[in-house]
């Protein structure tokens, strides 16, 4: 595909959201590398929750069993598991289904 740049104004009244999408786009992009940096936070197997303490301290997870909820190490796995489904979902070349589906899945997951 021939690349050709797409010249408008980010300061114009409409252009300054075609520079938002620009930017989230190119956070999406990011989320490869954010994804690596926790799986470096993990300690070990990603699959035992066991092993989630450090990444947990790191994203700031509390531990709610009193009130019903999970542990701090549950929801960091939980967190880096929805992050890493959608990252398969946006940066595959191959046929998937369900990426809005799985955008707000995530979103109302983990938007405070």
């Amino acid at each position: 595909m021939a690349i050709i740049y797409l010249p408008y104004s980010p300061q114009s009244v409409d252009g300054k959201y075609v520079q938002q999408i620009t930017t989230a786009l190119r956070t999406t992009r990011n989320l490869t590398s954010y994804l690596q940096t926790f799986a470096e936070q993990i300690n070990g197997d990603p699959s035992n929750v066991a092993n989630y303490t450090f990444l947990a301290n790191a994203l700031g997870c509390t531990d709610t069993t009193t009130s019903g909820g999970t542990t701090a190490n549950e929801t960091a796995k939980a967190i880096f598991d929805e992050l890493n489904s959608l990252n398969f979902k946006l940066t595959t070349d191959t046929a998937v289904t369900d990426v809005n589906a799985a955008i707000n899945q995530a979103l109302s997951k983990l938007l405070v």
